[in-house]
């Protein structure tokens, strides 16, 4: 072992998790949010200290990450945080095609929902319960999963290639 730097292995940061590996950086970021203290302005720095580019609009934290935004919601009386994918098609997708791929999505995938707006957009949503609080490291790996759990299962299962 190199003297003043830790050294982790892989298997003991899966097994402490990043936020104990990472706990030195910012002890006051590592704390978790209790439920009743989580807001958006919070979720939004939590972001943006993950170097995230991240805004609140009309509440809701949009994290913007080429191409796709990502929006984040709070619900405060059920203690749940929503993730929401939003996704166009080619032009002049038949409204059929668009619904086999959403519900071929829902039985592929079962960690998101999946389903097609009234303007015609593909949906994704995950939810999250914060009811016993989030430390900010679990809010970033939980968008981080669902992004790209539902990026990857569209790209495997969207053999027309329909979504944009």
């Amino acid at each position: 072992m190199l003297k003043g730097i830790a050294v982790f292995s892989f298997a003991a940061v899966l097994m402490l998790g990043v936020s104990a590996a990472t706990a030195q950086v910012d002890p006051q970021a590592q704390k978790p949010a209790v439920g009743e203290q989580l807001t958006l302005e919070k979720v939004n720095e939590y972001f943006k200290n993950a170097l995230h580019k991240s805004k609140i609009v009309d509440d809701i934290v949009v994290i913007d990450k080429a191409p796709i935004n990502v929006l984040v919601a709070l619900d405060p009386p059920k203690k749940l945080m929503q993730f929401i994918l939003v996704f166009g098609f080619v032009d002049g997708t038949p409204l059929q095609d668009k619904l086999v791929l959403a519900n071929k999505l829902n039985v592929q995938l079962v960690v998101s929902r999946f389903y097609i707006t009234d303007d015609g957009l593909m949906r994704a949503d995950y939810y999250i319960s914060y009811e016993d609080g989030l430390a900010p490291p679990n809010i970033i790996r939980a968008y981080d999963w669902v992004y790209r759990t539902v990026t990857e299962g569209i790209s495997q299962h969207d053999t027309a290639k329909i979504v944009k």
